[in-house]
């Protein structure tokens, strides 16, 4: 990897939680290989030069020494040698990376309170350069959910030994966001029930094609990346699916982490679940031989406290429009008229109205010219032949908004289809994803504390290079000379309350309503009459620019108030940046 010989500064993840058990109990569950594997790996023990070896199948293999041993409060292990295995039917049967020389390292600090322990986790080492966001971020995900499996294992099946069913799949001729269509479809995990539009904390209870049930609370639901829960109905165990894209290849994996169930149930649960994964490649070869300019899609729900015919003209009215996404906007209603979004000096968005059936189904349609999308390499090259692009033909996609009225309130479902396929074409998927993310969240904003009310907007925004890392870009946004977010935690869930400083002086309080780091945050600020705040990075090479963005929607405050924030942040951004 070449971040390893050009790495100069790096980045970090720290994560803290507490668990209702003594320091002494949570030390053993660290440094203990029984211990361990209770609720990290499968396999773990110790070498003859005193390392500690880890294993998950035999599919990935990891050795680490003890840099630091301070007994119950401080542990620091370094890697010395990792190792990931690739099915034999991959041009390349193993790729190894990791030794002494990445510069990671693991750090647990454990404090003592009453009988309970706060434990703080710090990895450090990563190199900011582009190259590593993907091991980056996978590995903060990763540490999300196995902090939660020790507190799990901790506070309910302590000494209980763990029945682990566990399947990785690698993926082919099938793209993450694909596969994940696919797998949590009605020939996957989710034959009954849903989990569409549900969030983290929400019950769900879901029978899989093969006829199994899982039913529980979801702890983490994040597509097309991971999906983690409890399982109440298998006596509490946990359930994690999550997509690797790592060291050249594509893999999904499955873990169901049981206690005090039956092994043969288990082994016949992880026999169904190595056919269902391994079911994603045949269905993609049978799609693609059917349709090969097959695209894909990001579709997300959200609730709204507020009256179909209300979330309607929300979505279809210009003025309405303004007060939640647009700064501009024009409207010629039914189906062949236009919508018109516009951000003056920044760019405008075309639509054509393809379905108009009112406070139930909007359908409008933009065409991707294949001139303006930068060819930055092969793959996009790729992209734009399988979507007609070379024959003169324009890219089309598809926005579509689905509303269903319950009991006063609104559930709305937001399609957006016809993405290609290639790696910018990853870049533009991700970005338009988290957009809608944030946008949505403005609607809903805006409809359950300021319906009727004039907007203003202060967006400050600096140009990045294409080739900026987007986390290096995240990193000198989101630190205490610029963006700054208390309590300092690396991960917030939605509804989390906090304090945001900023490097002008200005201090917000508010409520999180999402936080995707590296790319954006938002939240609304209750000391400026429940204004909407939001951050984020971007940078595409589809089209050939990144970004860095602060922009507030106020309510009831004169416009001068959000030129004034601005003009500051403006200021702001030149400085970090």
């Amino acid at each position: 990897m070449s971040a390893v010989q050009k790495k100069t500064a790096t980045r970090s993840i720290e994560k803290q939680i507490e668990i209702n058990a003594p320091i002494e109990t949570v030390w053993k569950a660290l440094t203990d290989a029984k211990e361990l594997t209770q609720w990290f790996p499968l396999e773990a023990g110790e070498n003859p030069d005193g390392t500690m070896w880890m294993s998950w199948r035999n599919e990935f293999k990891f050795a680490s020494r003890i840099e630091i041993w301070e007994l119950p409060r401080h542990v620091r292990t370094a890697p010395v040698q990792s190792h990931w295995s690739q099915d034999k039917t991959q041009e390349n049967d193993s790729a190894s990376s990791g030794d002494s020389s990445w510069g990671l390292a693991t750090d647990f600090y454990l404090e003592s309170r009453g009988g309970a322990t706060a434990l703080r986790l710090v990895h450090s080492g990563f190199s900011l350069e582009a190259d590593w966001d993907a091991l980056y971020d996978g590995t903060r995900t990763g540490w999300d959910f196995q902090l939660w499996a020790l507190r799990h294992y901790l506070e309910n099946h302590r000494g209980i030994p763990r029945c682990t069913a566990y399947v990785r799949e690698f993926l082919k001729d099938i793209s993450r966001e694909e596969a994940w269509q696919i797998l949590f479809g009605p020939k996957g995990l989710v034959g009954e029930g849903r989990l569409h539009g549900l969030r983290p904390g929400d019950r769900y209870a879901i029978r899989t094609a093969a006829g199994d049930d899982f039913a529980g609370v979801i702890h983490s639901l994040q597509p097309p990346h991971d999906f983690s829960a409890t399982v109440e109905n298998l006596n509490h165990a946990l359930l994690r699916i999550h997509f690797d894209e790592l060291f050249g290849y594509r893999d999904v994996n499955f873990q169901l982490s049981t206690y005090g169930i039956p092994q043969d149930q288990v082994k016949a649960l992880e026999t169904r679940a190595r056919q269902m994964l391994q079911s994603l490649n045949a269905t993609k070869a049978t799609s693609v031989s059917a349709s090969p300019s097959t695209s894909r899609k990001f579709e997300t729900e959200i609730e709204i406290k507020a009256p179909v015919e209300t979330v309607w003209k929300a979505l279809t009215d210009a003025e309405e429009l303004t007060r939640w996404f647009p700064q501009q906007a024009k409207v010629t209603p039914g189906v062949g008229g236009k919508i018109l979004l516009s951000w003056p000096g920044i760019t405008d968005w075309n639509l054509r109205i393809d379905e108009w059936q009112p406070n139930e189904h909007l359908r409008a349609v933009y065409d991707l010219q294949a001139d303006l999308i930068v060819k930055t390499d092969e793959e996009t090259e790729t992209a734009i032949k399988l979507a007609d692009a070379e024959k003169g033909k324009p890219l089309q996609l598809a926005v579509e908004y689905f509303l269903q009225g319950r009991s006063g309130t609104t559930v709305l479902r937001l399609v957006h289809s016809g993405f290609g396929k290639g790696s910018p074409w990853d870049e533009e998927y991700d970005g338009i994803s988290w957009g809608w993310l944030k946008e949505l969240r403005s609607l809903r904003h805006y409809l359950e504390h300021h319906h009727g009310e004039s907007r203003h907007v202060g967006w400050a925004r600096v140009t990045l290079p294409v080739q900026t890392s987007t986390a290096s870009a995240w990193q000198r946004l989101l630190n205490e000379n610029g963006v700054w977010l208390k309590p300092a935690l690396s991960h917030f869930q939605e509804g989390d309350r906090c304090e945001i400083h900023l490097g002008t002086g200005d201090t917000f309080q508010g409520v999180i309503q999402y936080f995707d780091p590296p790319n954006f945050f938002c939240a609304t600020v209750e000391n400026l009459q429940q204004a909407f705040l939001r951050a984020w990075v971007w940078v595409d090479k589809l089209h050939g620019f990144g970004e860095a963005n602060i922009q507030i929607s106020t309510y009831g405050l004169p416009k001068a108030a959000s030129e004034d924030f601005e003009k500051r942040w403006n200021d702001l951004l030149r400085r970090l940046f």
